[in-house]
């Protein structure tokens, strides 16, 4: 944006010529007599007086080299005051806010800094003696307001731009809804304020909380909390330093919203919209979060234009928002719209069901009792004849559960997927001379692609099949590179119904990092996994799964083999162990076990890599297998 050579803008008080050369001092008295007074002679042949060059003497030379650069900068010099060229943390570089300034500017408005990211200027859209349109940085775009009464369309039709041109990125804004740390919806706002939505989870609807903000915080602090009625009035409130949160797909849609985050709050602020729905939507809500506060609901409005953004653009303060107080027995009272109302109400009235009838469950579980128990004597379980259902004899029994950890690139899907198409060759994994029965296995690899498998077990899928008593090309079901939701009831019915449909005696299923949409870093994030995981097994099959090993070191200075994340994954299999590679001879690995197992079992201590014409990887004659 360029300006006018010898336009003057006024900036926090003083004057300034946006020249590109330096500026000629200005001097007192006539025009006529400037150059000549005092000396006589034409200012070009004037010599220093002692004081000026005292005074140059005394100011450094890196100053005054500064000095003449901020002089002879670019011509518009919306740039050097109160303005960040970088730009915000997942922006985009281009700056709306900035270029808006320099676009006023060029039309020779004047333009005064009125703060941090705030700007008051003669407005473009009418005749404006006294700055009256106050310009803020928003989150992502620019903010303006014309307390004049210029409507925001006015002022982009008298610079020439179009709506996206106020927003850092043209395509809009997106607000993100999260719940339990992890996004749940997506709010896209165009330019043109059109709002859509990409839900992750519809089981919830949370509340907006703004970058910065800290719900949770905020209600255990007991400090106040504002909800306006959109996403960017939020934003616009969350700038200026207090915790405001919204709900999504504006004022008609409130009651949707899970407002049970703010149960326990103090004082709650819900700020209206000056037209009906505004007001609507204030006087339910209201209503609606006198159950949730131990302090008091206010409702607000505006002092200044239609919203809380304009109310703040405008240089407003909290203080100054109006108060809005509801006559119970005012004819005002009645609903602006029945049929909406009525649709509020049955919604509500849903919620209240629900929750009657949660309780009432509750009530009967508590009283119920679920007779799963029933104890035997010491000398029955002892005379009872218990046998092994062996897959693998001394090495792996049904219902195993068995996971490999590693860091990665040890080699861990390498050797699980060796163990896999052993077993369903009818061969002993370790053991190229021990054929056992062959089994049918499912695999549902959350990681790798069908183009790894195919690379990565050509060699040992025709090892195994010359040496085992089966084909393994048949036995093995595959599904890969497909990442799963355990926490979600279709991905869970998806795996059953595999299970149904192949029937498979082995099921190789992960890494478990892959099955959820989060990081598994607390005992709640594990146990759905790992109860949904068991529930598997109820056919008796053998359960492999892998995992990444954990950063850290252990004892004798060696990576800690045990899974990432939760501590309840390390004591519920049967079987954990982690390869670590022998820093010594990499092409060894040492298995470490790091929980014990619940039975004795005849695994490797150590394996290696094979040779030609072995399995890729084998025990060890110096690791004592």
């Amino acid at each position: 944006m360029g300006c006018t050579p010898h336009h003057r803008l006024v900036v926090a008080g003083r004057s300034t010529l946006s020249r590109t050369t330096r500026s000629t001092p200005r001097s007192r008295g006539r025009k006529s007599d400037r150059d000549t007074r005092n000396t006589g002679r034409p200012r070009a042949a004037r010599r220093p007086t002692e004081r000026a060059r005292a005074s140059s003497r005394r100011t450094p030379a890196a100053h005054r080299t500064r000095v003449r650069e901020r002089q002879t900068r670019e011509p518009c010099p919306g740039r050097r005051y109160g303005i960040r060229n970088e730009p915000h943390r997942g922006e985009s570089v281009r700056d709306a806010t900035l270029e808006l300034v320099d676009a006023v500017v060029a039309k020779g408005s004047k333009v005064k800094a009125a703060g941090q990211d705030r700007w008051v200027a003669q407005c473009v859209a009418h005749e404006d003696r006294n700055p009256s349109l106050s310009i803020m940085r928003g989150r992502g775009q620019a903010l303006l307001f014309c307390h004049g009464g210029c409507s925001t369309d006015a002022v982009l039709d008298a610079l020439g731009w179009r709506m996206e041109a106020l927003f850092d990125n043209p395509k809009g804004i997106d607000y993100e809804y999260k719940h339990q740390g992890r996004v749940v919806r997506t709010v896209h706002r165009s330019p043109a304020k059109q709002f859509f939505q990409s839900i992750a989870d519809d089981s919830v609807i949370p509340l907006y909380e703004p970058p910065g903000v800290d719900l949770v915080a905020a209600v255990a602090a007991k400090r106040d909390i504002y909800l306006p009625e959109g996403e960017k009035d939020a934003e616009t409130l969350a700038r200026h330093g207090v915790t405001a949160v919204a709900s999504p797909m504006g004022a008609k849609n409130w009651a949707r919203c899970d407002y049970s985050a703010l149960r326990g709050a103090s004082d709650l602020y819900v700020v209206a919209d000056k037209d009906e729905p505004g007001m609507t939507r204030a006087r339910g809500l209201s209503e609606h979060l006198a159950g949730f506060t131990s302090g008091s609901v206010y409702v607000v409005q505006a002092a200044t234009g239609k919203d809380a953004t304009d109310h703040i653009v405008a240089g407003r303060t909290l203080a100054e928002f109006e108060r809005v107080v509801f006559d119970a027995n005012d004819d005002d009272a009645t609903p602006l719209d029945p049929e909406f109302e009525n649709m509020v109400e049955a919604e509500r009235g849903y919620w209240r069901v629900k929750k009657e009838a949660r309780r009432r469950d509750d009530e009967e579980e508590a009283a119920r009792v679920s007779s799963k128990l029933s104890p035997k004597t010491l000398g029955e379980i002892l005379d009872m004849q218990v046998t092994h259902n062996w897959v693998v004899p001394g090495l792996l029994e049904r219902r195993d559960r068995l996971v490999m950890t590693g860091a990665e690139g040890a080699g861990k899907s390498y050797l699980m997927r060796q163990i896999t198409i052993c077993l369903a060759a009818g061969l002993h994994p370790f053991n190229m001379r021990q054929q056992v029965d062959p089994v049918k296995a499912l695999v549902i690899d959350a990681e790798n692609s069908e183009e790894q498998w195919h690379r990565a077990t050509r060699y040992v899928t025709g090892r195994a099949a010359a040496l085992g008593n089966d084909d393994p090309r048949e036995n093995v079901v595959i599904s890969a590179g497909v990442r799963m939701d355990l926490s979600k009831t279709p991905d869970i019915n998806e795996v059953r119904r595999l299970i149904d449909l192949h029937n498979p005696d082995v099921l190789y299923i992960g890494p478990l990092y892959k099955l959820l949409p989060r990081a598994i870093t607390n005992d709640d994030d594990a146990a759905p996994l790992i109860e949904t995981l068991d529930g598997f097994r109820e056919n008796g099959l053998v359960l492999l799964m892998e995992a990444h090993a954990g950063k850290g070191r252990g004892i004798g200075g060696d990576r800690d083999m045990s899974p990432r994340g939760s501590s309840a994954l390390l004591g519920w299999p049967e079987f954990g162990m982690g390869l670590r590679p022998v820093e010594e001879d990499d092409s060894m690995a040492a298995l470490v076990k790091w929980r014990f197992d619940r039975e004795e079992r005849d695994w490797p201590t150590h394996i290696r890599r094979g040779l030609d014409g072995e399995l890729p990887w084998m025990p060890s004659t110096t690791g004592g297998y």
